[in-house]
């Protein structure tokens, strides 16, 4: 039951591991310090990690390379989200930074943060900034209030148009806001010249595609199950533990594998297993459908994690020349052989992973991993004196996995 309740648990928390730690690569494209434009798939990340690096793959199975604003000079989403790299004073240094364009034209209009706007006018760079003023009264009191200096570089910015000095006097701090007045600017200023407005909506982009990836597995597996031994039809409760292990034995399985270009991916399994217990050999094909964690998908080398739940059908029961056990009860007077097992045809299980995966150089993908299984089940046993026992197991599978991924 404590198996079941972590299990639980821990499947509750995949969303959230997800939203913290996932990759979101969309269609995209950069453009290099020569002016050459170079067409792949580019992470979406946070306002703060947008301005500071480019993550780039020209596929979805290449491997991922970091862009700086020193090492471009732009890069865009194919939905008309463009990041160009501009050099600003930031703590008294120059540095380069990628700013998001919201508005292209006469004069240009660029996003770094929520504090922060850039207007760009005949190669110049503005900066409007949301700082807090503190304004000490008097009576020793201080209060804080929104600098209004921004309305000030507004001004000057778009001096050729004074009709929108009572507008800027009187707006907020808003990118939205500004994106409004810098088009209001373009109709009046240069109706002959449009300009063109960008989208930066923070919703994640739906541009991508779920990829599909084939593979083949080996396992080498040792499985031993548990069981306490309830009496049916005898007169006496038998209160036997009894364990049965199994030796190691090659399991050999396929499986397909779904994903939307993020760390985390669900897979649909086949395998073949063949255990031989104490006292009967077990043929099943099980069916697993896992969850699946990539600590880092798109790097050469990455740790992952899996957890799922499945169904197991017994396709052939054997019994074995072991099966000659005696059960005695307390008082030491019943005394049989096992005669024959029936043994529950369907079960489910639950299986918990971890592993690593290395790419190779063909672009296809090696995957070592360490697998424990929990399957309950029940097991019948007759006797030679007419008697039967029912016999709850629960069966631990641990493997060692080797899956090779097709990509």
């Amino acid at each position: 039951m404590n198996f079941r309740i972590s299990l639980l648990a821990f499947l509750l928390s995949l969303p959230i591991l997800s939203i913290f730690s996932q990759t979101d690569f969309r269609n995209g494209s950069i453009v290099t310090l020569e002016n050459d434009t170079i067409t792949g798939f580019i992470d979406y990340l946070g306002p703060q990690d947008n301005s500071q690096k480019c993550m780039f793959r020209k596929s979805l199975t290449d491997s991922v390379v970091e862009y700086t604003p020193s090492t471009i000079k732009s890069y865009f989403f194919s939905n008309n989200k463009y990041f160009v790299s501009k050099g600003l004073i930031i703590d008294g240094q120059k540095q380069n930074v990628f700013l998001e364009y919201l508005v292209k034209g006469r004069i240009n209009l660029f996003y770094l943060d929520d504090n922060t706007i850039i207007i760009e006018k005949e190669n110049e760079l503005l900066e409007l900034n949301n700082n807090d003023l503190i304004i000490k009264k008097k009576s020793g009191l201080s209060y804080i209030n929104p600098s209004p200096k921004f309305r000030g570089v507004l001004r000057y910015a778009l001096m050729e148009a004074p009709s929108l000095n009572e507008e800027i006097n009187s707006m907020d701090f808003y990118y939205v806001s500004f994106v409004k007045l810098v088009k209001e600017y373009h109709k009046i200023v240069c109706n002959d010249e449009g300009c063109i407005v960008f989208n930066r909506k923070k919703k994640q982009m739906n541009d991508s595609k779920w990829t599909v990836n084939f593979g083949g597995t080996m396992d080498y597996m040792y499985s031993f199950m548990s069981s306490k031994m309830n009496e049916i039809n005898t007169t006496t409760p038998l209160n036997q533990v009894n364990t049965n292990t199994s030796a190691g034995t090659i399991s050999p399985g396929i499986f397909v594998n779904f994903s939307q270009n993020s760390n985390s991916s669900f897979q649909i399994e086949c395998r073949f297993e063949k255990l031989t217990y104490s006292y009967v050999s077990l043929t099943s094909i099980k069916l697993p459908v896992v969850y699946k964690y990539e600590f880092n998908r798109y790097a050469k080398t990455s740790p992952y994690f899996a957890v799922g739940t499945g169904i197991s059908k017994v396709i052939k029961t054997t019994k074995n020349s072991l099966l000659n056990e005696y059960y005695n009860d307390e008082v030491g007077v019943w005394n049989s052989k096992i005669e024959e097992s029936e043994y529950v045809s369907l079960n489910y299980f639950e299986t918990l992973r971890l592993g690593i995966k290395h790419e190779l150089k063909n672009k296809n993908a090696l995957n070592v991993e360490l697998r424990v299984d929990r399957s309950p089940t029940t097991i019948k046993y007759y006797f030679k004196n007419g008697s039967s026992v029912l016999t709850d197991y629960l069966a631990y599978n641990i493997a060692l996995s080797v899956r090779y991924i097709i990509n």
